[in-house]
């Protein structure tokens, strides 16, 4: 199988764990938002799905931005993509 590695970084005093604001994540190639959401929930759990989605589990709570470009659930991942994830007190 394919795989493409994604660094995400959380513009926010810290990301999903405490003192460690990026993360590299290995996904399916071809994978989406949803995909790493899916992934970053399987690994953090529930601490994972309050930061990332509304209480709707559907509707995002924060913006995804790659390359300076706010992006949907359903953008292709590519390798070596930098990911940053602006929660809404930050603008997202």
């Amino acid at each position: 199988m394919k795989t493409i590695t994604v660094k995400v970084e959380w513009i926010a005093p810290e990301g999903l764990e405490k003192g460690k604001p990026t993360d590299d994540f290995i996904l399916a190639a071809n994978s989406t938002i949803t995909d790493l959401i899916n992934l970053m929930v399987e690994i953090y759990g529930e601490k994972a799905r309050k930061r990332l989605l509304q209480d709707d589990g559907v509707t995002p709570y924060v913006s995804f931005i790659v390359n300076g470009r706010i992006v949907e659930f359903d953008y292709v991942l590519r390798t070596n993509t930098e990911l940053m994830i602006l929660p809404p007190i930050y603008g997202g």
